[in-house]
């Protein structure tokens, strides 16, 4: 998830983990689009403040949606005319998943062109920060690349150099992690991997990539759900090839049941958040090598469960200057009442109680409903800005801003 400096605010009145009523009037924003299932999906935070989400909506077919908000939480109608942008990739449900802002303000989005299966497409698209499309990247601001069986993009995350790294699946039956990499100018990158495109096997069986992250020295990390049903990792060198110093051959399939679905680097380490057996929130910190960081949580694993809720797991996570780990995610019943969910951490894995008292928040969207939180970004002045999907009239895009 992306962090980005802010002006500093006022201080508010409130504890870590209350609702920012700075924040749309009571600290949550939706966003209705269309009568059908629309979802924000990430979320990262302009240098300005502003707050900037991509995901989905199934206007025109199923587009991707770009969308600003002021750092008070109304739409910004100095991007694309009305705060939101539209974009048709292809005639299938097209969606965004990733975000990242460049050095110089330019939202780089990391979307699945069309309905996933067999002709589905890897798709990166550039705005400008006025919300038009940059046609100094491939020519109109998009571009697609083809994966082996298929592609669903999950993730992306920027080099210093400008190279854009996406990561997600291949394959529509066995199912493989995979990577594409994009020159700033938008071409595919023929050096990372030989022709641009890298397909890992981690177990033979439903293998998803769900997260990535470049390291400072280049090496690229994707992680996500070893078809065992465990935390999967690969890192590869700069070039696209395995890197054997990390573990060994450059995958891990980690001694820790569930799905990463979001990664963080931190201090050398690697922090993965998403869920673990018992139907919990579990964020795992991984050490350079590979190898499970038994200094953290219990053997490596922080494992959390809301009172009141039968389900709970984290989509996202970021890392505070302190060293804290916000995850963000949802928490579910069996009477279909589902919340987001954000729990914080020590550094040590434990959880912080002075965040919600006991380390632990969720937040309901009117009128009630299954709700849940997809990504999560800090702002300079510490305060807490989750995304999602609320219910209601089909599916809302969702924001809520705490206070940290």
């Amino acid at each position: 998830m992306t962090c980005a400096m802010l002006a500093p605010a006022a201080p508010a009145l409130g504890a870590a983990g209350d609702l920012d009523p700075s924040f749309g009037g009571d600290g949550v924003v939706v966003t209705n689009l269309t009568p059908g299932n629309d979802a924000a999906n990430a979320v990262a935070i302009q240098a300005d403040g502003k707050v900037v989400v991509a995901g989905r909506t199934t206007g025109g077919g199923g587009q991707v949606v770009v969308a600003r908000y002021a750092a008070a939480g109304l739409l910004d109608p100095t991007f694309s005319g009305d705060g939101i942008a539209r974009t048709n990739l292809s005639h299938g449900n097209d969606e965004a998943t990733g975000l990242a802002i460049q050095p110089d303000g330019k939202i780089v989005v990391a979307a699945t062109a069309g309905t996933p299966g067999t002709n589905s497409l890897f798709a990166v698209l550039r705005y400008d920060p006025d919300g038009r499309l940059d046609r100094s990247f491939s020519r109109d601001g998009r571009v697609a690349a083809a994966v082996p069986g298929g592609g669903v993009a999950r993730a992306v995350s920027l080099q210093a150099d400008g190279r854009i790294v996406v990561a997600g699946s291949a394959g529509a039956h066995s199912i493989e992690f995979a990577v594409v990499r994009f020159r700033p100018d938008g071409a595919v990158d023929t050096s990372f991997g030989g022709d641009g495109t890298v397909v890992t096997t981690l177990t033979g069986s439903f293998d998803f990539g769900e997260a990535v992250a470049v390291q400072p020295n280049g090496r690229v990390i994707v992680a996500g759900f070893a078809g065992a049903g465990r935390y999967g990792l690969v890192r590869y060198t700069a070039a696209g090839a395995l890197d054997t110093t990390f573990s060994g051959n450059g995958k891990a399939v980690l001694p820790v049941g569930g799905f990463a679905s979001a990664i963080a680097l931190h201090g050398g380490k690697i922090v993965l958040a998403g869920g673990v057996p018992l139907d919990r929130m579990g964020v795992v910190r991984v050490n350079a090598d590979g190898t499970l960081d038994r200094t953290f949580g219990r053997r490596g694993v922080a494992r959390t469960a809301f009172p009141g809720f039968t389900t709970t797991s984290a989509a996202a996570v970021a890392i505070q200057p302190d060293g804290k780990i916000v995850a963000a995610g949802f928490a579910s019943s069996f009477r279909g009442r589902g919340d987001f969910a954000l729990a914080r951490y020590t550094a040590v894995g434990a959880l912080d109680p002075t965040f919600g008292g006991d380390g632990r928040v969720h937040t309901a969207f009117p009128p009630g409903g299954r709700d849940s939180a997809a990504g999560v970004a800090l702002q300079a002045d510490g305060r807490i800005v989750a995304v999602g999907r609320a219910a209601g009239h089909g599916g809302r895009l969702a924001l809520a801003r705490y206070l940290g």
